[in-house]
């Protein structure tokens, strides 16, 4: 068994706080200067955490608005007085990221600043200036693969500001194994195909992390909309019957009643003008067991996808050349 599927399998470790090592955290917990905002800057695999925290800020009981920021520096204007600006860098090397730290430490007045990563320049950066610092072990991973460790990781920081914060173990609830015939089920019915990953706007991040996956590990040209947004601009692309397209929903319970009357009849439109599509039925008892479980089954689909291509999984030839040409 290769190192990458070992990880899939092992996903479950990375859901709770053990495997996080938390530093310098002083000063974060003052009551009457708590942060009013989050910013999260990260890129790539680091980035997506941002979307979780976002779609499931109510869960985790995060009692103030995230922002996302997936760029150089920082915003031009920070969206509040106050905000925790939150850096996530699984190899603590990201330009990106490392440049919207430096920044936040030339800023007047400086804002509250933290960092998760698995050590790099930005994690000695953390050490260095003494800044609140979630610290993982990267092992045989990749950034894609960590994305429990980075959200825990950012849960533990959070945890320390606001003690209410939920951060439930889930590593025996979540099970990787038994998604991998599904996840390569779904991947023989994509084979080469472009995809259209489509959710609710409350599971966007799961749209979006499906497509990153699509995209990072099996190498297929992915995107990802929400409903009820796509019908009233998106579907309007499938009148002229695009070829080599697979639409994919994620079908949760919990949708409100009106996705749920909206989906069938948009799948039904999409099937009538030549696009085959696949349903998926998002699992688990919580919000959060239902996104680490899509987590898990989007990483063997984009696995089965590689595999089918007899590509490696691992590799990203083109995001490293980029990054040598762009040093």
């Amino acid at each position: 068994m290769d190192s990458y599927t070992k990880n899939i399998i092992n996903f479950n470790r990375q859901l709770n706080l053990r495997a996080i090592n938390l530093e310098n955290l002083a000063g974060l917990s003052s009551h009457n200067q708590k942060p009013d905002a989050l910013v999260v800057a990260g890129m790539g695999g680091s980035g997506m955490v941002g979307n979780l925290l976002q779609n499931l800020s109510h869960y985790v009981k995060l009692p103030v608005p995230v922002f996302l920021w997936k760029d150089f520096g920082l915003p031009p204007q920070l969206p509040t007085k106050r905000p925790l600006c939150l850096f996530i860098s699984f190899s603590g090397s990201t330009q990106e990221t490392i440049s919207g730290f430096k920044r936040a430490r030339e800023l007047k007045p400086k804002p509250k600043i933290a960092v998760v990563s698995g050590g790099g320049e930005l994690g000695a950066l953390a050490r260095d200036f003494k800044i609140p610092l979630a610290l993982f072990s990267k092992g045989t991973l990749v950034p894609r693969q960590a994305n429990g460790l980075m959200f825990y990781g950012a849960l533990g920081i959070l945890k320390h500001i606001w003690p209410q914060i939920q951060a439930p173990d889930l590593s025996k609830k979540i099970n990787p194994k038994k998604f991998e015939r599904l996840g390569f089920k779904l991947a023989k019915k994509i084979g080469r195909k472009t995809i259209l990953v489509y959710t609710s706007s409350a599971n966007s991040h799961l749209g979006y992390h499906f497509k990153t996956r699509l995209n990072e590990t099996g190498k297929t040209l992915a995107f990802s909309h929400t409903l009820p947004e796509l019908n009233h601009n998106e579907i309007t692309g499938f009148e002229l019957k695009p070829k080599n397209l697979i639409t994919l929903y994620l079908a949760d319970d919990a949708d409100a009643p009106k996705i749920k009357s909206v989906f069938p009849i948009t799948l039904k439109l999409i099937k009538k003008f030549g696009t085959p599509w696949a349903l998926v039925k998002l699992t688990g008892k919580t919000a959060l067991e239902k996104t680490m479980n899509a987590i898990v089954l989007a990483d063997w689909v984009s696995y089965g996808l590689a595999k089918i291509k007899k590509i490696n999984p691992e590799k990203n030839r083109i995001v490293e050349m980029i990054k040598e040409l762009t040093h």
